[in-house]
């Protein structure tokens, strides 16, 4: 489990700095339009990052808590499953969006932890999904 965490860091820090790379650039030497897009793109990298490691943090926490269902788990995994055509059980991985990602992965986490606790899907929640259509 160290060397896993140990990559998930290693990864945070590599995509921080692409953040911070693009955050750096001259718009004297680049155009405007291409920062801003490095920017986004770097950034959302970042929040898809950390809601994968917090997936793993569900998981793992689900070991001790034992609250979550086989299949809440296999989705916090990224793994869906199909029958193939020869009737055999393949598994692949989950198509899910960013924004409904979120939700699952914080409502499960919250259970896991055993808090109380309502996910504010107002106004912020909304300017989120907007920003992920750019």
């Amino acid at each position: 489990m160290i060397t896993s965490l140990q990559s998930l860091d290693e990864t945070h820090k590599e995509l921080f700095k692409d953040y911070e790379f693009c955050k750096d650039l001259d718009a004297n030497d680049y155009p405007e339009d291409f920062i801003n897009r490095g920017l986004v793109r770097s950034y959302f990298a970042l929040i898809e990052e950390t809601l994968f490691q917090l997936k793993q943090v569900t998981v793992k926490g689900n070991l001790e808590s034992k609250v979550l269902e086989v299949h809440e788990i296999n989705l916090l995994q990224e793994k869906s499953f199909y029958i193939a055509d020869n009737g055999v059980v393949k598994s692949r991985t989950s198509q899910t969006g960013l924004a409904p990602s979120l939700l699952f992965t914080a409502t499960y986490l919250i259970k896991v932890i055993g808090v109380e606790y309502e996910i504010d899907k107002g106004a912020g929640f909304n300017h989120f999904k907007a920003a992920i259509k750019i």
